[in-house]
């Protein structure tokens, strides 16, 4: 999350930091004054600036010559170290972007060379939190479980388990995070207890909590939460006291409780200031935005929700709360007459991420009824149709409006008819028999009229070919990649054309239709059957049922279920969580 540069020299440094990195082996020259520093030394150097001063520009100027110690000596180990430095210099500015690929190249070093387990955890740990900070929640957790994986140190997994739960609140599974939460406090209790010092960790933990009882709004208990952990972190962990202090200002302006919050967001934005906490900054302005628009100081609410817009994460341009702050600012323009900008925001959270499949009309709902932008689109209407006795004429401003309002609600009304259309699609699928194509329950049907087989191939010869394609097809044949009508003939011990003749007789199918339908509908009973392989990527499920592309395996799926893959997992994860 990028916040917002205060000074000409901040923007410089990091804007270098962005260019040059790529560039360093080919440009970069040590300095004099460092050309007898040894890897050690600069080791020594290096980690204050970045783990205790924050002093990034000077931090980077250390790496650098770490870096190019490391290629004129072939050192990996150490290449693999500065491109880690530069991870935590990039993630730690926001730039998660830039910091994914530097921890990629460190990961590729240490993943060639095999090193050690501890590292490699590390490693893992870093490029999830990068994927994160970018809001790509399925790969976040893939690193995450990785490095897991090769944790045996009760506190990392403790750490791990966390951010766990807070991948799993906002990927929706609010129920399983809390549960991970708490179950970290009863764990750090009991560590207390054993006389471990396990305090700070034990308070960063309350965090989750607290989230976790936001999301499901149980705003007095998150209040609660926040506070506890604020009464101990603010004089021991300041860090952690510039969330709790938000977290605080965030509940109460939830609580409609707006003079209470602003006090407790001043200070969350003092602390996130001076310790330079960037990823903190635009929540505080959208919460401190929601409480001047509740306190009616619209034109202030204004200025501060102008700075959420352009300093939301990366890549999140569908995240909740930037659809929050355009409903935010639709309304407060309203309110000081500015017709135009209000239009337009309620245009850009109708248009945000409209492509997110299914989930686009829960979200709309709950921030459409919550800021009551029903009565902004009568207001604009209202506005709009004002008779000759009124106004004498419509402005040409104002026909738009209507011609765009009109647009906006047409759009709205079109998404909401697309998550019906999707969810009678799921549960249509649920329902359904197990098609004839499918492994577990494969038919062989009677041959076509418009084929006479026995004059292209013998009834004994063409019983032997089924029994084999029966055979290739209880062994999941289809599944492999390279499954092409040729391929699968000389499974059979046969010729493409004998094969094609009979699939096309006792399938009742081309070739190319009979090989999709095998794999979508193994594809849609495993989803069903298997939590496991619901948690892989789009590209990991299309690759396991044979396909080479993300892209073509949904494309298919859409065609032969009539909804994406994507949805349709969701939904089955919802079943899941709600049977639990």
């Amino acid at each position: 999350m990028k916040k917002t540069l205060r000074f000409p020299f901040t923007l410089l440094f990091l804007f270098f930091c962005t260019v040059s990195f790529a560039q360093l082996d080919a440009s970069f020259k040590i300095p004099d004054s460092l050309k007898g520093k040894s890897n050690k030394e600069l080791h020594a150097i290096i980690r204050p600036h970045i783990y205790k001063t924050k002093t990034y520009a000077d931090a980077k100027l250390y790496v650098d010559v770490l870096l190019l110690n490391g290629l004129r000596e072939k050192d990996h180990l150490e290449q693999a170290r500065a491109y880690n430095y530069y991870y935590r210099i990039l993630v730690n500015t926001g730039f998660s972007k830039e910091a994914l690929i530097q921890v990629s190249k460190s990961i590729d070093i240490a993943e060639t060379n095999k090193y050690e387990a501890a590292i490699l955890r590390t490693l893992y740990g870093n490029k999830g939190v990068a994927y994160f900070n970018l809001g790509d929640y399925e790969n976040a957790i893939h690193y995450y479980v990785k490095e897991a994986e090769l944790t045996d140190n009760y506190h990392a997994e403790l750490i791990i388990n966390y951010n766990i739960g807070l991948l799993k609140l906002n990927m929706g599974d609010k129920k399983d995070a809390l549960k991970r939460f708490k179950s970290n406090d009863r764990a750090y209790d009991s560590l207390i207890k054993l006389g471990e010092d396990v305090f700070e960790d034990k308070n960063l933990n309350l965090m989750g909590v607290g989230k976790a009882y936001t999301s499901f709004k149980k705003l007095d208990s998150a209040l609660y939460t926040y506070k506890e952990a604020y009464n101990y972190s603010k004089d021991k962990f300041p860090v952690n006291s510039a969330f709790y202090s938000g977290g605080i200002g965030n509940v109460y302006s939830l609580q409609k409780k707006y003079k209470e919050a602003i006090p407790y967001l001043e200070i969350s934005e003092r602390l996130s200031d001076s310790l330079m906490i960037v990823e903190l900054t635009p929540y505080i302005h959208l919460h401190k935005g929601r409480v001047y628009n509740g306190l009616k100081q619209h034109a202030k609410a204004i200025e501060i929700l102008k700075k959420v817009d352009s300093a939301i994460i990366q890549g999140k341009r569908n995240s909740v709360e930037l659809q929050e702050c355009y409903a935010l600012l639709a309304n407060s323009y309203y309110a000081i007459k500015d017709h135009k900008s209000a239009t337009e925001n309620y245009e850009k959270f109708i248009a945000v991420d409209r492509e997110n499949d299914g989930k686009k009309a829960d979200v709309i709902n709950t921030i459409y009824n919550q800021y009551d932008l029903k009565t902004l689109e009568t207001q604009i209407k209202d506005l709009a149709q004002e008779t000759d006795d009124q106004k004498q004429m419509l402005s040409s401003t104002k026909i738009m409006i209507i011609l765009l309002m009109l647009v906006i609600l047409f759009l709205f009304g079109y998404y909401q008819y697309k998550a019906r259309q999707n969810q009678k699609r799921f549960e249509a699928l649920l329902n359904k028999s197990k098609s004839p194509t499918s492994v577990k329950k494969l038919k062989t049907v009677a041959k076509t009229k418009k084929i006479d087989r026995k004059k292209l191939i013998p009834e004994e010869k063409a019983q032997e070919l089924l029994k084999k394609l029966q055979k290739l097809e209880q062994q999941e044949a289809f599944l492999n990649q390279n499954c092409t009508i040729a391929w699968l003939a000389k499974k059979m011990g046969t010729n493409a054309s004998y094969a094609s003749i009979i699939i096309n007789d006792y399938r009742q199918k081309k070739f190319p239709e009979y090989l999709s339908e095998l794999r979508i509908n193994y594809a849609t009973e495993r989803l069903q059957e298997d939590s496991k392989f619901r948690s892989y990527t789009i590209k990991s499920i299309a690759s396991d049922v044979g396909y080479k592309s993300a892209e073509a395996f949904s494309k298919t799926f859409k065609k032969i279920n009539g909804i994406y893959p994507s949805y349709f997992i969701k939904k089955l994860n919802q079943k899941a969580q709600n049977a639990a």
